[in-house]
């Protein structure tokens, strides 16, 4: 790999990363799965789940389980719908539920053979227990993969940033970003994603999680 792409790729991760980083919080490891269940000429099917072990990885704060749809408008334009169900955890031994119905416009591009710059542009309409469905909310995130050989072990590098808009509050609450994830072939189907992210939200101010990421997607 070129050092000149290497250096694109660190230099737009210092562009997009967010100046409300701040050290502390809490130690945390997400699980994520994605199963491809097909993928035709313009439309795919996926399962999505993750789960959080939240206090320094020592219990289960928070799990998701999402069918989604997704549709190939253009070579680079995708859209996507999708149904989630999540339990996260408030307070010890409380846990509350939420549904959620997302709508995505996905743009995404290529730099010639070197780093491809993808947009997720998402749309939720989220009923919370107890609190109805007054709780829409918007998610933008930006992410640049920098390739290397997708035949070999180390398929590419990325980085990303989201952030996340309320509309009820009206007021920007969150903010993910990972400075680096790296993505591999396990098998001729199967493939993984080890990351580390920072999670910034906003209470009366800003704190901040540290999130060690993997992420197995196996298409079938």
């Amino acid at each position: 790999m070129k050092m000149k792409n290497l250096c694109i790729i660190f230099g737009l991760a210092m562009v997009i990363t967010p100046r409300i980083l701040i050290a502390g919080g809490d130690l945390q490891y997400w699980s994520r799965y994605v199963f491809q269940l097909f993928n035709e000429r313009k439309i795919s099917g996926i399962l999505y789940s993750d789960t959080r072990l939240y206090e320094n990885i020592s219990l289960i704060g928070y799990y998701e389980f999402s069918p989604q749809l997704q549709y190939k408008l253009h070579a680079h334009l995708d859209i996507q719908t999708n149904f989630t169900y999540v339990k996260a955890r408030v307070s010890e031994g409380e846990y509350i539920r939420h549904y959620r119905v997302e709508s995505e416009i996905n743009p995404h591009f290529a730099i010639g053979h070197g780093p491809a710059i993808y947009f997720r542009n998402r749309l939720e309409f989220r009923n919370i227990e107890d609190n109805g469905w007054k709780n829409t909310r918007f998610r933008g995130r930006i992410q640049i993969i920098l390739p290397f050989n997708q035949s070999g072990f180390f398929r590419s590098i990325m980085t990303n940033t989201e952030f996340f808009y309320d509309f009820a509050a009206r007021k920007h609450l969150e903010q993910w970003t990972t400075p680096l994830g790296i993505n591999f072939n396990i098998t001729k189907h199967i493939e993984g994603q080890l990351f580390y992210m920072i999670q910034n939200f906003r209470k009366e101010s800003w704190f901040s999680n540290h999130i060690i990421g993997s992420m197995i997607t196996v298409k079938f």
